[in-house]
């Protein structure tokens, strides 16, 4: 298994600090030419294992080593960088850096369209802005909705090695917020139909 893959399934696990060593060994090995690709991911992979546990500055500064590295994944990095912004609560620039992402992402990425779309909804969200939070959550859902059809669709080599397969369904607190904001704007049923799906997340019913 390639120690990046080793990293993800430390990521999964929730030993941050485990995958946070593993990378910068990959770091360590300094890759050159070709390789630049495999340590523009261990920079962004030790990214959000920084980000995970809080070191939110060190996660910015591995991010901006890993869009120096490879421009071709750097969505993937400027995402990572929007929700280290987000969590320690620098709105503004986390929506400039989902903005350089969506920018930035092939058509078919729809998980990362949809991850970028959701954090910069939750980054609208904490400026009080409803209704500018409410459309990118709505077109957090459309690429969500893209993302798992086309993860279903897919054959298992695809699934296995494509980050275009990796679905990425929207949780509970992101429906709980989007029902908040349309409760706000007096749009009950709609905000209804977010709840419901919330407690379904919540009690495991998806």
């Amino acid at each position: 298994m390639p120690l990046v893959d080793e990293g993800y399934v430390l990521m999964s696990l929730g030993r941050y600090e485990g995958a946070d060593l593993l990378y910068q060994k990959i770091i360590g090995l300094n890759f050159s030419g070709e390789g630049e690709s495999y340590l523009a991911d261990a920079w962004r992979c030790r990214g959000n294992a920084l980000s995970s546990l809080g070191k939110y500055n060190e996660s910015l500064q591995a991010f901006d080593r890993a869009i120096e590295l490879n421009s071709e994944k750097a969505p993937y990095a400027w995402t990572g960088k929007g929700d280290a912004l987000l969590a320690s609560g620098r709105y503004d620039e986390a929506i400039i850096a989902y903005d350089q992402a969506l920018k930035l992402y092939p058509e078919f990425a729809d998980a990362g369209i949809a991850h970028a779309r959701k954090g910069k909804g939750d980054s609208i969200t904490k400026q009080g802005k409803r209704e500018e939070a409410l459309a990118a959550y709505g077109a957090a859902v459309g690429a969500s909705d893209k993302a798992i059809t086309a993860f279903t669709n897919a054959v298992p080599l695809d699934k296995a090695i494509s980050f275009a397969f990796d679905p990425y369904p929207l949780d509970q607190v992101f429906w709980n917020n989007r029902g908040s904001i349309l409760k706000a704007l007096g749009r009950q049923t709609e905000a209804d139909e977010a709840y419901a799906i919330s407690r379904e997340l919540q009690d495991g019913g998806l």
